[in-house]
């Protein structure tokens, strides 16, 4: 009976230690990543290629296009959040405007499929300019979009994105962020003459 549970611990000690023999062991995460971000901080900036001026975070980087001027990208590099606008002119056309805005309407119809929710708020900015923000919740490609014009000369339209397949309640800190980020923008933006 000893030489049979002898016989029996060395076959389990041997299925231990040769049967798992070229697996690699790779330890679970500990949870979601913890997100430092810093307080914020604003510049006002006033760029050639921009038809407007505003405050933007300290931390982002403003990027624009040579071969298209009414494009740029504001870009927050470690934490993979860019915010993508776009300048339209209205030319005092009311049928421009409301063009404009139909097609803002329309592509973030296209998010319909994944969103859960969509909200959205207005803000009026010192200089007469009215500003729509969607909020949208869901594993959406773009959690938050807005448009601003001054409802005779200039147009708007700005997403965030990210370059990350993260799900969005691990980007949830960035994505708050971001938002304040916006709303500043959208509160201090000024038109060019």
């Amino acid at each position: 009976m000893y030489l049979v549970k002898n016989r029996i611990f060395l076959v389990i000690i041997s299925i231990f230690f040769f049967g798992c023999s070229g697996v690699e062991w790779v330890p679970k995460p500990r949870g979601m990543n913890h997100i430092e971000l810093p307080s914020h901080e604003y510049q006002f900036i006033q760029n050639d290629s921009l038809r407007y001026s505003f405050e933007m975070s300290k931390y982002a980087k403003l990027t624009s296009f040579k071969d298209q001027i009414n494009k740029h990208v504001i870009d927050y590099g470690k934490y993979g959040a860019k915010i993508w606008l776009t300048h339209f002119p209205v030319r005092n056309s009311l049928d421009t405007l409301d063009q404009l805005i139909y097609t803002t309407y329309k592509l973030l119809q296209k998010n319909n499929v994944r969103a859960e929710a969509i909200g959205n708020d207005t803000i009026h900015g010192k200089n007469g300019q009215i500003a729509t923000i969607f909020y949208l919740k869901g594993e959406v490609p773009t959690q938050f979009q807005f448009y601003l014009h001054d409802s005779t000369t200039n147009f708007v339209r700005g997403a965030l994105y990210f370059e990350t397949a993260l799900k969005n309640d691990s980007l949830a800190p960035i994505i708050s962020y971001v938002k304040e980020d916006i709303s500043q923008m959208i509160k201090t933006l000024e038109w060019k003459k």
